[in-house]
């Protein structure tokens, strides 16, 4: 097979176009002037997810690689682990312990919605929250949605505190506020910047264990690409099912649950972009038991 034209590419990632350009990153792998690999075999994983990798060059003569409309969250400038910033003492920067740095660093930012109500006991939550404290990445950020529920806030404070992370609670007020809608409000606090999904559950539910980290790693480690994960439940009457992931920016983007479900919304969005790919059912990504 005929190798694509190469290209002349400007310094590395550009932040107004999705791509992710390999030349000056730290985990480049060159022979002499042309890129040969990625110590974190990222190029082939993103490979095998089908990304386009094209060659390119500089002014300089050196080759290299460009990943086409993807980030490249592992990307780092040549010489970073010697800058104050990162902190990475210098018996931590062989090639092995770099890699391990950075797999930590690129965590996935998670944004938890629970959400309590007048049906939900004291018993019920402390379950919901006990299982996302000990789960094997816990959200950054819980909020803990309160829609008229008879539990007494000093118990949902104390329950929160507990939570092993930033917390938050947030009263509803308005008269028959649905899950969606509450949802809609709670969403409205996470800081795109900071959280990139938030995912949904009703005090009483079991969130396994494995929950936020299987969808780390189909992120991070598998490099899939996805919006929202569906467990497929009911989203008609207001309704939000145990386990609903989305993007944090695209649930702002449009609207929310504002006049029709958001879900509703995403299938027609990516209907029109043929990117139905972008959401998929949960069960794909998270192993329930």
């Amino acid at each position: 097979m005929n190798k694509p034209e190469p290209i002349v590419a400007d310094n590395a990632p550009d932040a107004t176009n999705v791509q992710a350009v390999c030349r000056d990153c730290s985990f480049a792998v060159y022979d002499d002037q042309t890129q040969t690999g990625c110590k974190l075999n990222k190029l082939d994983k993103f490979r095998e997810r089908g990304v386009e990798i094209t060659e390119a060059y500089d002014e300089t003569g050196r080759n290299f690689f460009i990943v086409e409309d993807r980030f490249c969250v592992f990307w780092r400038e040549n010489g970073w682990e010697e800058l104050p910033v990162w902190g990475v003492p210098r018996d931590k920067r062989s090639d092995a312990a770099l890699a391990a740095r950075v797999r930590h660093d690129v965590r996935t930012k998670i944004f938890s919605v629970v959400y309590i109500d007048k049906d939900s006991s004291l018993a019920d939550l402390k379950k919901t929250a006990n299982s996302l404290r000990s789960g094997d990445l816990r959200p950054v950020h819980t909020i803990f949605c309160d829609n008229q529920s008879d539990i007494d806030v000093k118990d949902i404070i104390k329950i929160a505190k507990n939570s092993g992370g930033l917390w938050g609670i947030e009263k509803i007020a308005e008269e028959g506020a649905s899950k969606q809608r509450c949802l809609d409000i709670c969403v409205k606090k996470a800081k795109s910047k900071d959280h990139i999904f938030y995912s949904f559950f009703a005090s009483g539910y079991k969130v396994p264990k494995n929950f936020h980290s299987d969808i780390d790693s189909a992120l991070n480690d598998e490099l899939m690409a996805f919006l929202v994960l569906d467990p497929e439940g009911d989203h008609e009457n207001g309704e939000v099912p145990n386990g609903f992931v989305a993007q944090v920016n695209v649930h702002k983007k449009i609207g929310g649950n504002n006049e029709k479900p958001f879900v509703k919304k995403m299938k027609n969005v990516l209907e029109g972009q043929e990117c139905q790919y972008l959401m998929i059912p949960l069960s794909q990504i998270v192993n329930l038991p």
